[in-house]
Parts: C-alpha cells; structure tokens; sequence
C-alpha cells in the first residue's frame, strides 16, 4: 500500500524529514505514518501559533505544539485498534481523491472518457478509502442513511421566490446524497458495507486528524480521541471479545473543556458548510455565472436573517 504522495505529508519542510512515507506492509503502518511525521515536524520545526482558521471558539494566546504531540502519542497508542477484523475492510483499494464533475471528461453518450487530477491516488485500505464525494454530500452532513427520502418542506408554495430559491437548493443537494447512497447500496456492496461499518466515520476522521499538518488547532483530534474512550467497549467488541482496555484516558475536567470548544467549533463550521450549501457555492466562494443573480438573492435573505438573530441577541444581553 502506499507509497504516499498526498500534501500533508510534503508541506513546508516536511518534505525534508526522513520519515516513512510508504509502501506500507500493513494497515497500522499507514494509520501511524501521518501522525509520526507530524511528531518529527512538530518536534524539529514547531512554534506557539494561533489557529490559522476563523474560530472564535479557539482561545485567543497562542497554542502550543506540545499538546498536539501529546494527542498524536495518545493516537498511537490506540492506532492499532482502528483497523477492522473484517479482511474485505481492509482490503487494497486505490480511489481518486477529488472526483467531482471538472475532473471527469464525459462523450455525448455520458460515457466516462477520462479523469484528471489524480496524482494525489494511494492504495490504501477500503475502510480508509470509502467516503462520499463532496458533491454528493448533503446539507446534513456525510452520515449514510438510506432512511427518507428528500422532500420539500410543507407550505413551499408559500414562501418568497428568494426562499423558495434556498429551498430548491437545500433540497438538490439532499437528493444528490440520497441517490448516491442508494446506488452505492445497490451497485457496490463493499463500498456501502464500508461506509455503515462500526465506528468507521469516527474511524477515518482520527486517522485524517492525526495526519493534516498543524495549524494551531489543539482540539479536533483530542475530542475525537475522547469519543473514541467513551466508545471504546463498542469498538473492541466488534473486534475482539477478549480486547485490553483503553490505553488512554483522560479526567473528567479535561473532557468537559475539549468537548465544550469542540463544540463551539463544530457549530461554527456547520453553519459555514450549511451557508455554502444554501447559496450552492465552493469553499472559495466561485459560482456559476448563470446563477449568479439567484444566489445574490439567497445571500441577502440569509444575511438579514444573521443580522436580525444578532440584533435579538444584543437586545437580550441589554
């Protein structure tokens, strides 16, 4: 598996650290290899920053990378019980890692012709590999459910055309999701049967944190740690009945202080994500010219409503 080439692993001067990047041997190595090269950068190159992204949940002096290192060696420790008994989990399985509709070249017949970009594709293990892609994913979030079926809201028709226009929006992108999952289900078992495994968002979601470069963010990985203490026993029995118990642990102050920023984060990141996908734009804000004076609209409606929900707040703290 493996070697790999992702930017993580190559940023700044990480491309000079002499750590493991692959072929790997084993589904552990890989779950390690990220979070060992963040502890060789960290411990070579690491300084006090403050968090690089807009997080006012973040406190405000500045983080230090020691306490990264300490959740990266908490992460370690409990790496190996990430990976699933089941071998058809762990299976090699390479995927492109940015699929979405530019990087797909299609003839008049919507036959697939070609693919760009992806020079970033590893082999790694199909419990690692499997995910939704970006534009299939819903205003709800990237958890498979196959339960309801998108519908738009009762009383549609009577609302205005900006909300209706919000609405249509919301509504496409829940359907894209809900057809993905329902073809996944029906034309590729194994990808589904990765996707709904145990724990396996939680699963792919440490393995992500422990391995993306540091930007002053101390607290994503050590929450994630947390819910994997709380979910432990569910983890190890689906592995292993005679499983050790939880290698790490952490007091009952130190949950309540990480859960209650990641939290904090957690909305703040939500709410961005949920705007982008009302008004149908990228993370850099790029939009479809044609569509421009509709999402224009949507954008306005939206920050009226912000302001007014701010208003109230400023009046109920007067």
């Amino acid at each position: 598996m493996g070697p790999e080439v992702t930017r993580g692993l190559w940023l700044g001067q990480r491309r000079i650290l002499p750590v493991h990047r692959g072929p790997y041997t084993s589904p552990v190595d890989i779950l390690a290899a990220g979070a060992r090269k963040e502890i060789v950068y960290l411990e070579e190159y690491g300084q006090p920053v403050r968090a690089s992204k807009h997080r006012p949940a973040n406190r405000s002096y500045k983080q230090s990378p020691r306490d990264h290192i300490n959740n990266l060696a908490d992460y370690l420790q409990v790496a190996p019980y990430l990976v699933p008994s089941d071998a058809s989990l762990t299976r090699h399985t390479i995927r492109h890692p940015d699929l979405q509709p530019s990087n797909i070249f299609v003839n008049e017949d919507l036959e697939i012709t070609g693919l760009i970009d992806w020079q970033y594709s590893t082999i790694r293990p199909l419990f690692l590999q499997c995910g939704i892609p970006a534009n299939f994913q819903s205003a709800d979030g990237d958890i498979p459910s196959l339960l309801q079926e998108p519908r738009l809201p009762d009383g549609f028709d009577r609302l205005s055309e900006a909300d209706q226009h919000c609405e249509r929006e919301l509504f496409r992108s829940r359907w894209l999701h809900y057809c993905y999952l329902t073809a996944t289900a029906k034309l590729n078992p194994p990808h589904q049967a990765a996707l709904t495994g145990a724990l396996g968002v939680l699963r792919r979601r440490l393995c992500h944190q422990a391995a993306v470069p540091w930007d002053g963010d101390n607290v994503t990985l050590k929450a994630d740690l947390i819910q994997l203490t709380i979910n432990w026993d569910r983890l190890v029995r689906s592995e292993d009945a005679n499983a050790a118990a939880c290698p790490i642990a952490y007091s009952q102050d130190e949950v309540n202080e990480c859960l209650q920023l990641n939290t904090a984060q957690v909305a703040l990141d939500e709410q961005k994500r949920l705007s982008r996908e009302v008004l149908g734009v990228g993370s850099e804000g790029w939009v479809a010219a044609e569509r421009y004076d509709n999402v224009k609209a949507c954008e306005e409606v939206l920050k009226i409503d912000e302001l007014s929900v701010a208003d109230a707040s400023k009046e109920s703290i007067l």
